[in-house]
C-alpha cells in the first residue's frame, strides 16, 4: 500500500464478499520515506441472524451489534485530531446482521434505540459460521417523582439515575427531572437503585 503522507492509519481486513465488518483491524504508524511491515491475523469465523422483538417476532431494523471487548476502526485522521469512526454491522429491515469474528465462545451485545441493551454469548466455530436469532425485550418504564421531605419538587435539570447496585458505577438508565418528575424508558427487567445527582454530573 502506498501512501502520500505521514501519520497514523488502520489497516482492515475485510472477507471476500465484503459483509460482516472488518475481520482484522491493526493500526500503524507511517513516517514518509520508511517501509513498515504488518501481519494481519484474521479471524477465522462468522456470526449471522437476526435481531427480533421478543413479544411480536417482527425483525427489529437498526440495531448494532457488536464484540464485546473489542473495537473495529476505519481510519484514524493524520491531521493530529486523533478522531477515528467505528463499523460494526447494523440491522436492515429484515433484521439481519453478518459479522466477522474469531473461532470460539464469544460474547455479543445488541444496541438500539428502541430497546435496551442485549447481552449474550455464542460460540463460533473454526471456518464456519455461528447462526443466532437474538429475541429482544422492550424493557419497562420506571416512573419516579423527585422532592424534598416537605413535599417540594427538587429543582429541574436534576438526574435520576438507575444504578446496577450502591456504588453508582453502573448506571443502566438516566432521565432528567422536569417539575419533580422523571420518566426512564426501555428499561431491562431487574432490580436497581435509584439516585438523584445534580444535573452537570450527567
Amino acid at each position: 500500500i502506498w501512501l502520500h503522507r505521514s501519520g497514523t492509519y488502520v489497516l482492515c481486513a475485510y472477507p471476500g464478499d465484503g459483509e460482516g465488518g472488518p475481520s482484522k483491524q491493526e493500526e500503524v504508524q507511517v513516517t514518509r520515506g520508511e517501509e513498515v511491515e504488518v501481519d494481519l491475523h484474521v479471524p477465522e469465523g462468522r456470526i449471522t441472524g437476526a435481531v427480533i422483538d421478543a413479544a411480536t417476532k417482527m425483525p427489529i431494523d437498526g440495531a448494532m451489534v457488536k464484540l464485546e471487548g473489542r473495537g473495529y476502526f476505519t481510519f484514524v485522521d493524520d491531521s493530529g485530531s486523533g478522531r477515528k469512526s467505528q463499523v460494526w454491522p447494523v440491522t436492515g429491515p429484515d433484521g439481519r446482521f453478518v459479522l466477522c469474528a474469531p473461532s470460539g465462545v464469544q460474547q455479543l451485545r445488541v444496541v438500539s434505540s428502541d430497546y435496551p441493551d442485549w447481552c449474550g454469548s455464542v460460540a463460533v466455530p473454526v471456518r464456519g459460521d455461528a447462526t443466532i436469532t437474538i429475541e429482544v425485550d422492550r424493557g419497562g418504564t420506571v416512573e419516579v417523582h423527585a422532592t424534598y421531605q416537605q413535599g417540594t419538587p427538587v429543582p429541574d435539570g436534576m438526574l435520576v439515575w438507575l444504578c446496577a447496585d450502591e456504588k453508582d458505577e453502573d448506571v443502566r438508565a438516566f432521565a432528567r427531572v422536569v417539575e419533580g418528575h422523571a420518566t426512564l424508558t426501555n428499561v431491562a427487567p431487574g432490580q436497581y437503585v435509584v439516585v438523584l445527582v445534580p444535573g452537570a454530573y450527567e
